[in-house]
């Protein structure tokens, strides 16, 4: 059974339904950003997490409505060419800490906070936590780290969070596209700079089977999952 929680954003004026599935006595909060036509995969992921594990959680599935606009942290022609692209992470963000994750405490108690994403939600996720420490824990499927410039960014700005999760598609820098061939390269440099800075046994990168597409309410269940089993 899921409850609603209505959100009006600041910056485009939307209404937006955030659907919240909570255990009894819930230990965790896990934030989930989805577009819309994959809240309906919230049971899947809700069902494999208790399968995977024996903790109780409360899984928040928050409505992204323009990804390219609303998660990349900021503008990349190769991936969007609308100058609006990349503009309101930082109000996405803000959305999170001020509006949605105080409600959330008030229910819920302040509980400790896992923000998780696939592919420019992971990177979503990965950056968020570069600017805010409200996130204790890091769940990336598939993130978008190919964008433009984020070698360079993350080099000069940590992850706030005590561990980070990372997976990857072992099809996904075989493709034709040679921007978004570089993500291999780019995952396995960013994994070895979180080693350095959380050490090894608070970050992992993990490969799944298949290219980018495949599998996505598996492989975000799965980065929850390694997140519940290593707190």
């Amino acid at each position: 059974m899921y409850q609603e929680l209505l959100i009006k954003t600041t910056f485009d004026e939307t209404l937006r339904r955030c659907m919240i599935y909570a255990d009894e006595a819930p230990e965790l909060i896990l934030i989930q950003l989805v577009e819309r036509k994959e809240i309906a995969l919230l049971d899947e992921i809700v069902d494999r997490i208790h399968a995977s594990t024996n903790r109780s959680f409360v899984l928040v599935g928050v409505p992204i409505i323009d990804w390219c606009k609303e998660l990349m942290p900021w503008n990349d022609q190769a991936v969007d060419r609308r100058p609006e692209s990349g503009k309101y992470a930082p109000q996405v963000l803000a959305l999170l800490e001020n509006e949605i994750l105080p409600q959330l405490y008030q229910q819920y108690g302040a509980l400790p906070v896992v923000l998780g994403g696939y592919s420019l939600g992971g990177l979503f996720a990965l950056w968020a936590s570069t600017r805010s420490s409200c996130f204790d824990y890091i769940a990336a499927a598939s993130p978008s780290v190919w964008i433009s410039n984020w070698m360079t960014y993350v080099e000069n700005h940590p992850v706030q969070a005590k561990k980070v999760y990372m997976s990857l598609g072992d099809r996904e820098e075989h493709c034709k596209n040679r921007y978004m061939k570089q993500v291999g390269d780019n995952i396995r440099s960013y994994h070895e700079q979180l080693i350095r800075q959380l050490g090894g046994d608070n970050t992992v990168l993990l490969w799944n089977k298949g290219g980018h597409f495949q599998d996505f309410a598996f492989r975000i269940a799965d980065s929850y999952s390694w997140i519940i089993l290593h707190v």
